[in-house]
């Protein structure tokens, strides 16, 4: 497999590039054997799929937390109009997975985020807002790396799945001279 460390950056995973010499390949890197030189491109590609894979979920998860963000802001938003105008908010909040509980909150000026896992800071709606902004700008250019990344991998297993093609056809050329 030919591998430059060019695009490593974006992985450890070794970088594929389409073989033009199929002949010359299999004599130098698959001692001969088409066979080994497929299984060892499976292999590879197997790796490029579940790096694939676990970059898809980590997108979704960074997605679902940009939505929960938006939503954030709309709620500062909310409280804040509802404080100048001295009212109480009815809402329903999620209390646990599928219990909702209805609450009144009073008027405020200050609004408490849950930063992570048992960290809870109180901001006044200015502050939560310029927070809830930064992590939302994090979160965009953290997708757009990942989209990079997983644009990066489409292509190397493309580029895997045509050389398997292409040794495959080798070999059935092989046969038929034979």
């Amino acid at each position: 497999m030919e591998t430059t460390e060019e695009d490593s950056r974006f992985s450890s995973l070794p970088v594929c590039n389409l073989i033009e010499d199929i002949d010359h390949y299999i004599t130098l890197n698959g001692e001969g054997l088409p066979k080994l030189a497929i299984q060892r491109f499976e292999s590879t590609m197997e790796q490029y799929k579940e790096c694939e894979e676990r970059l898809r979920e980590h997108r979704a998860r960074l997605i679902l937390r940009k939505e929960e963000i938006a939503t954030s802001l709309k709620l500062c938003d909310l409280l804040e109009k509802a404080g100048e105008e001295c009212r109480h908010v009815r809402m329903q909040f999620p209390l646990c997975d599928n219990v909702q509980v209805r609450a009144s909150v009073p008027p405020t000026d200050r609004v408490i985020l849950m930063l992570g896992a048992s960290t809870m800071v109180e901001f006044t709606f200015d502050e939560a807002r310029q927070h809830l902004q930064k992590e939302t700008e994090r979160i965009t250019a953290k997708l757009a790396e990942l989209e990079s990344r997983m644009d990066f991998l489409r292509e190397q297993i493309t580029v895997m799945e045509l050389n398997v093609a292409r040794i495959r056809n080798y070999v059935v050329l092989a046969a038929l001279n034979e």
